[in-house]
């Protein structure tokens, strides 16, 4: 973990650089938001390639959760859903444990994503129809819910391995009264970053000095994001 202290001092000794930040009075809660607009720049330019280059993949594992066991909610003779967690960020695999009215064993059955949202063509299509014997049926994901084809299958439990949304960076005890709110009302949490690698540190938080003088809607701001995260993947 690195302390969510260094990152401010950090974000400051660096704004002091910027000609047009220099000696600018920077309050808590302002450079909180930057920080936290330059993880999420970070770590969504890293889910962008994480699938197929190992060393990005590698320096997200510390949001990666596995067999998270996920609450299923309504169930029909075609779908079963299930509930997203609530830190979802996104799937890498899922996998049900189902039996079936031809064999009593559960097993485990792989999910392959569908494309589109005909679901009704892939549990007709006897080629891509949900299979106890090939073990495995179609998924998609819709607004928070991950909706699995049930066909034949008697689908008791879903699991899922995903990338989880990093806490919200926040140094309140450090604010001017000691706390702050969140716009929402909620007050704010004591975070440092999960990272641990100090070059990841350093890229978000210059990414978050670029974003307190660059318009985030500038092209030269996602340049930059894209151009940092790559440097912070090799």
């Amino acid at each position: 973990m690195y302390d969510i202290n260094l990152m401010h001092y950090g974000f400051r000794r660096r704004a002091n650089k910027v000609d047009s930040l220099q000696n600018r009075n920077f309050y808590v809660e302002q450079i909180d938001d930057y920080l936290n607009e330059a993880l999420n720049s970070y770590v969504n330019e890293l889910l962008k390639v994480a699938e197929y280059n190992k060393s990005v993949d590698d320096s997200l594992q510390v949001l990666l959760k596995t067999d998270t066991l996920l609450s299923i909610g309504d169930v029909t003779a075609k779908i079963v859903k299930a509930d997203l967690p609530v830190d979802y960020l996104r799937h890498v695999r899922s996998y049900s444990k189902a039996s079936a009215e031809c064999c009593g064993v559960v097993q485990d059955i792989k999910h392959y994503r569908i494309q589109g949202d005909d679901e009704n063509a892939y549990i007709e299509d006897p080629l891509y129809k949900p299979s106890y014997l090939y073990r495995e049926t179609g998924y998609r994901i819709v607004g928070n819910t991950l909706r699995i084809l049930k066909g034949e299958l008697d689908i008791q439990q879903v699991f899922m391995d995903y990338y989880a949304k990093h806490p919200r960076l926040g140094n309140p005890d450090n604010a001017r009264t000691g706390a702050y709110n969140l716009a929402d009302g909620t007050p704010a949490v004591q975070q440092s970053l999960l990272f641990t690698n100090p070059k990841q540190a350093d890229i978000i938080m210059d990414l978050a000095v670029l974003a307190s003088y660059v318009d985030t809607n500038n092209p030269t701001f996602q340049t930059q994001v894209s151009k940092m995260t790559s440097m912070g993947s090799q």
